[in-house]
């Protein structure tokens, strides 16, 4: 398109470019952005060039706080001590990993140990699991096994890249093969992409200099390399054996923790690795158009400076002068696609944010980030337990079918007979049993969300994604944080009036909790509050709705709302707002 618009930009402009782009962009914007992407960047000599940087912005590195194995991404990177020669990784994040796996996963992790391994793979996952319940202890022999164990992954090494490495048996077919709704008939559960990095300075510091000892600099540059190779074999895997990104995202999400500041002797440099971190991934994201990046942090120090870091570089990219070697940071370029009204909105928003005067209703998009599907389509793949083969093709009801229709005539088919494998249960269990087995790891979205100082969160999601989100919340901080995903205890969330706890109403009250969610339409830890029939909505207009009213009216008189994850057809949406404007009144 833009060989044959040759000079017409405005042809092009107006026939191409402004239907792709927000509605809220008139020409005349797109015109300014255009002249205001030549004048800040120096590669930009045509309009042709501008216009394409336009439609195909580059990435973009978010900042979260939480736990880097408990977010939905393609890809984390696993700090730790590689050793070729024995083959292993030796890292508190990396036995975390596989402890996990050992609980939730082991054929999964059979099937990574590599062919020659069956027999002890699952015997591993056995004897991981019987320590995680208490009934065996801490002798040095179990220590030697246990050490063995992680040693006995086959890591695939690159000549190219010798700070990262990989498992030499990632299953890439059968994660791609399978459905992103069904679980792969051999049980490998999908997971995120480990690849493993080097945080120690020993084998590349200062490399040509004579220094006997490595200064402060050097061991931020060679964590620097590492996420720089993290990134660049990353990129290299999943282009050549996962072609899409998971959950249908635009770009591939890779997760990264702070690197070198927990076992890698680089906590008194924190500040400088997350400025640097933010430095390298801004170049890395601007120079590969289909990757975003994270930066996971696992205590709220860290969180905060990292913020800080990115708002000054908002505002040096926002302000018109002569800005230094530390401001000029592509991906963040992403900024400019406001236009100054959006700008406006995004500073009063974030200034009713840190009043704590946002409500957040959410809605069944932001679990849809993680892989979870739309209550159309979760409908849908209930209908497939009772088709011949699970089979799109088979299945007797539309996609234009009303859901709520769908739900009722799925309630009698699971009361009538059972599925294709003779399983017999309701509709609501199915939904609760289908979620947790699916649930896998929060959002991104969902983590960003958690991090915001909101008191109160309306959802009418049935998972329990928002609840590890915040269990997962300043991980360094805690003892221990459930690691099944999507069926864990919070129970034991600390009830003290602070920002961490949360309480969920109305099935898990916490006493004085800083935040709350309300979950409207019921949870999967109770099958049988999920709100799903036209006889559940009946119910829930007659009994709970009217216990939840006052609470719900509560929130909406004091607070600012924000509904996220929505599409402006959904019937929820329209029943949310109707809602809302009865309980608001004449206010």
């Amino acid at each position: 398109q833009f060989a044959l618009a040759g000079d017409n930009i405005d042809a092009l402009v107006e026939e191409v470019i402004t239907p792709i782009l927000p509605s809220t962009l008139c020409p005349n914007d797109i015109r300014e952005l255009l002249d205001e992407q030549q004048y800040r960047d120096a590669s930009i000599h045509t309009e042709a060039q501008a216009l394409k940087r336009l439609v195909s912005p580059p990435g973009h590195v978010f900042v979260i706080n939480g736990s880097v194995c408990d977010v939905s991404v393609d890809a984390f990177l696993c700090p730790g001590t590689l050793s070729k020669k024995k083959n292993s990784v030796a890292g508190t994040i990396f036995r975390r990993w596989y402890e996990t796996l050992c609980d939730t996963n082991a054929n999964l992790l059979s099937v990574l140990r590599g062919p020659d391994d069956g027999s002890s793979s699952s015997g591993g996952g056995r004897r991981r699991r019987s320590r995680s319940r208490g009934n065996s202890g801490g002798s040095d022999s179990e220590m030697r096994q246990r050490r063995s164990i992680y040693r006995a992954l086959p890591m695939k090494h690159y000549e190219e890249y010798d700070r990262v490495c990989t498992p030499k048996y990632w299953p890439w077919a059968e994660f791609w093969r399978k459905d992103e709704f069904d679980a792969a008939t051999s049980g490998l559960f999908r997971v995120p992409y480990l690849v493993a990095g080097e945080v120690s300075i020993e084998r590349s510091c200062a490399k040509g200099s004579n220094r006997a000892v490595p200064s402060e600099q050097d061991h931020i540059d060679a964590l620097i390399e590492t996420v720089r190779q993290f990134v660049l074999v990353s990129l290299e895997e999943l282009r050549r054996e996962q072609p899409r990104p998971r959950a249908n995202r635009e770009r591939y999400l890779l997760a990264l923790p702070v690197v070198g500041t927990g076992g890698g002797n680089a906590g008194d440099l924190t500040g400088q690795v997350v400025s640097s971190m933010m430095l390298a991934l801004s170049e890395l994201v601007a120079s590969n158009t289909d990757v975003d990046c994270v930066i996971v942090c696992a205590d709220l120090a860290t969180f905060s400076h990292a913020q800080n870091v990115r708002w000054r570089m908002y505002e040096k990219l926002l302000s018109n002068k002569e800005v230094n070697s530390f401001d000029i940071i592509e991906p963040l370029s992403s900024f400019r696609l406001f236009t100054p009204d959006m700008r406006a909105h995004c500073a009063e928003l974030a200034k009713l944010s840190s009043r704590g005067l946002l409500s957040m209703f959410l809605g069944a998009g932001v679990p849809m980030g993680a892989g979870l599907p739309s209550w159309r389509s979760l409908l849908l793949a209930i209908e497939d337990q009772f088709t011949p083969n699970g089979r799109p093709d088979e299945r007797m009801l539309g996609r234009d079918v009303d859901p709520l229709l769908v739900a009722d005539w799925l309630d009698v088919l699971c009361k009538s007979r059972p599925d294709r494998e003779g399983k017999r249960a309701d509709i609501k269990q199915r939904i609760a049993d289908f979620l947790i087995e699916r649930s896998g790891y929060p959002s991104l979205l969902m983590y960003l969300l958690a991090a915001l100082p909101c008191k109160s969160y309306v959802t009418q999601n049935y998972d329990m994604h928002i609840e590890r989100a915040f269990t997962c919340r300043n991980i360094a901080e805690k003892k221990e944080v459930a690691r099944r995903p999507g069926a864990f205890d919070i129970g034991d969330v600390s009830a003290a009036a602070d920002d961490s706890s949360l309480s969920v109403i109305p099935y898990r009250p916490v006493k004085g909790a800083g935040r709350w969610v309300l979950k409207m339409h019921g949870c999967t830890s109770e099958p049988d509050s999920i709100v799903v029939t036209s006889s559940d909505y009946r119910d829930y207009e007659r009994g709970r709705k009217k216990a939840l009213a006052g609470l719900v009216q509560a929130n909406l008189l004091t607070s600012h709302i924000v509904f996220v994850g929505f599409g402006l057809g959904d019937p929820n949406y329209h029943r949310i707002v109707s809602e809302v404007r009865k309980a608001m009144g004449n206010s």
